[in-house]
C-alpha cells in the first residue's frame, strides 16, 4: 500500500480567512442531461452527520431528461444519480426540499406542475442503502388547476420531516399547503390574493414558523406574513405578523424569494427576502431583511456600479451554518456587458448571460464588492447562457451547494444541468509536520491542490510520479491551500493547510 507524506510546516495558529470571499474550491460538474429547456432549478443541502451529506437538484423535464438529480457523499464514497418525475414530461415549476423523519431516513420531497393536465404534484424520493440511492416511493395530487406564476416548497429537517408548498393559480388565488412525511398533506389554505409566492421554514425548538412573501394583487405591494405551522395545520390562517411595502414610484416588484436560518442559528423573526424592482430603464436586485423598511440594494446606488443598468433575473438567497456571523448569500443571472462589468476572477465574457453569487452579511447587506461567477464553463463572444440559479447551505456544514443551468453555444455541455460546490474557508488547522493518510483497503490514484480561491494548482495522477515523488512549486507557499486525494473507489478526502514551506509529496 502506497502511503501519501506531505513534507510542510505548517502554522500552528488558526488563520481566520472569512474575510476573504473565495471562488469555489470543487470546479463544474454535470449531470450530464442534454436538451433541458429549464425555466427553473431548485436545490437543497442536508448534513445527517460528518459522513452524511444528502444535495438534491430538480429542474423542468420533458421527453428528453431526468429531472431530479442528486449528489450524496456518504460513508467516503461520492454517489451521483438522476431520476425522472412521476410525470415523465411537461413538467413545469419544480422545486424541491430535503426532510428527516424521526428515525433519520432522508426523504427528498419534490413538487411540480404538469402543464398538459393541470396537475401539481408532490412526490417523495427516499434515500436507501440498499442498493444504494435515492428512489420515488410515492406520489400525491396536491391540486388541480391552472397554474399561475411560481410553485416552491421548504422544510424544517429537525423534526419530524414538516413542509409547507405556497402556488399560485391564473385567478392570483394564493393556495398553501401543510404536512409531513409521517402524516402527508394535512391541511390547504387559501391564503391571500396575489402572485409569486415563495415559503421558508424555521424551527424554533417548539413550534414550526413558516414565512410566506408574495405581491399582493389590490395594491401591488411586497408583503411578507408569518404564521405557526400548528395553525396552518388547523386551517387557521390569520398571520402572527405582516409586512407590506410599495415599490418606487414607476416601478414594480417580480418574482421575490425568501429565506430564513437553520435550526441552530438566529430565531423566528429573521429573514431575507429579495426581489426585482422593475422600471423603463433597469432591473434592480433589491433585498430586505427581517422588516420591509429599508431596502437593500444590491446591484445599484453602491460599488460595484459595472452591474448598474443590465438586466437581472432568476434570484436565489439562503443562509449557511455560519450564521448570525455572517452567512447570507444572494445570487441572480445577468446579461454581462463589458463596458458594465468586469470579472474579478475570469475573462471578461462577452454577449454572454451567467449567473453570480455575493456574500452578505447578517443584515443582508453584501461584505464586499467581490463576486463568484458561478459557470465557469462559458465561452467567450458566443452568446452562452447559464441561468435559473439555484443555491441551499443552512443544513450543511460551511458549504454552499448551487444549481443552475448551462448553456455552452460552442462547447460541448448544450442545455446542461451543473452543480458546484462552493465551500468557504473558515479557518486552516493545526496539523503535525507529517501528515500521513493510509487506508489499506483503498488505492490513492489521484492528488489535486487548489489555492484559496479555488484555483486548481496542480492533479497528479499517483502511478505517474517519477520516483514515487514530485516537487511543488513555491510559488503556492505561504498560503492557504486545499488538497484533495481521491482513491480508486471515487471517495476522496479533502484537508485544509496553511503552508509556511511545502517542499515536495512523496508516495512511499
Amino acid at each position: 500500500m502506497k502511503k501519501l507524506i506531505l513534507l510542510m510546516f505548517l502554522l500552528v495558529n488558526a488563520l481566520i480567512a472569512s474575510a476573504q470571499f473565495v471562488l469555489p474550491v470543487i470546479p463544474d460538474s454535470s449531470y450530464g442531461v442534454t436538451s433541458v429547456y429549464s425555466r427553473r432549478t431548485g436545490s437543497d443541502i442536508y448534513q445527517l452527520n460528518d459522513s452524511a451529506i444528502y444535495r438534491v437538484s430538480v429542474w423542468d423535464q420533458d421527453s428528453a431528461s431526468n429531472g431530479f438529480g442528486y449528489v450524496v457523499d456518504y460513508n467516503g464514497t461520492r454517489y451521483q444519480g438522476t431520476l425522472p418525475f412521476y410525470c415523465t414530461d411537461h413538467v413545469i415549476n419544480a422545486d424541491v426540499c430535503l426532510l428527516k423523519n424521526a428515525g433519520n431516513t432522508i426523504t427528498a420531497a419534490v413538487v411540480y406542475n404538469d402543464y398538459n393536465n393541470n396537475n401539481y404534484f408532490l412526490e417523495y424520493f427516499e434515500w436507501k442503502t440498499s442498493p444504494i440511492g435515492f428512489y420515488s416511493i410515492n406520489v400525491d395530487t396536491i391540486f388541480s388547476g391552472t397554474m399561475g406564476t411560481t410553485l416552491n416548497i421548504d422544510g424544517n429537517s429537525s423534526t419530524d420531516g414538516e413542509f409547507t408548498i405556497v402556488w399560485d393559480d391564473n385567478n392570483q388565488i394564493i393556495y398553501e399547503v401543510v404536512g409531513s412525511i409521517a402524516n402527508g398533506v394535512v391541511a390547504q389554505n387559501n391564503i391571500a390574493v396575489g402572485i409569486s409566492p415563495d415559503v421558508s421554514m424555521y424551527y424554533n425548538g417548539t413550534e414550526d414558523l413558516v414565512h410566506v412573501v408574495y405581491i399582493d394583487s389590490s395594491n401591488q405591494e411586497l408583503t411578507v406574513n408569518d404564521y405557526k405551522y400548528s395553525d396552518l395545520l388547523l386551517s387557521n390562517t390569520i398571520p402572527i405578523n405582516s409586512q407590506s411595502i410599495a415599490p418606487n414610484t414607476n416601478s414594480s416588484w417580480a418574482f421575490p424569494h425568501i429565506a430564513s436560518p437553520g435550526p441552530n442559528s438566529g430565531n423566528g423573526k429573521d429573514w431575507t427576502v429579495v426581489v426585482l424592482e422593475l422600471d423603463t430603464n433597469n432591473c434592480n436586485v433589491t433585498g430586505f431583511n427581517n422588516s420591509l423598511v429599508t431596502r437593500i440594494p444590491y446591484n445599484f446606488n453602491s460599488p460595484p456600479t459595472q452591474l448598474t443598468g443590465v438586466p437581472n433575473y432568476d434570484l436565489s438567497v439562503c443562509y449557511t451554518d455560519q450564521y448570525p456571523n455572517n452567512g447570507i448569500y444572494v445570487g441572480w443571472a445577468f446579461a454581462s456587458d463589458t463596458n458594465k462589468f468586469v470579472s474579478p476572477f475570469y475573462n471578461i465574457l462577452n454577449n454572454t448571460n451567467y449567473s453570480i453569487v455575493l456574500r452578505c452579511n447578517n443584515s443582508g447587506t453584501k461584505i464586499d464588492t467581490a463576486y463568484w461567477q458561478v459557470s465557469s464553463s462559458l465561452t467567450n463572444n458566443n452568446n452562452d447562457f447559464s441561468s435559473f440559479l439555484s443555491m441551499a447551505s443552512r443544513h450543511g456544514s460551511n458549504e454552499l451547494f448551487a444549481t443552475y443551468q448551462n448553456i455552452v453555444i460552442n462547447g460541448s455541455n448544450l442545455y446542461d444541468i451543473n452543480y458546484k460546490l462552493i465551500m468557504p474557508i473558515s479557518s486552516a488547522n493545526s496539523f503535525k509536520l507529517s501528515n500521513e493518510i493510509t487506508n489499506s483497503n483503498k488505492k490513492l490514484v489521484n492528488i489535486s491542490c487548489y489555492d484559496v480561491q479555488g484555483k486548481l494548482l496542480f492533479v497528479k495522477m499517483v502511478n505517474d510520479f517519477e520516483k514515487n515523488e514530485f516537487m511543488v512549486s513555491k510559488d503556492i507557499s505561504n498560503q492557504i491551500i486545499i488538497i484533495k486525494f481521491e482513491y480508486n473507489d471515487n471517495s476522496f478526502v479533502t484537508n485544509k493547510y496553511f503552508t509556511t514551506d511545502l517542499n515536495k509529496i512523496i508516495i512511499k
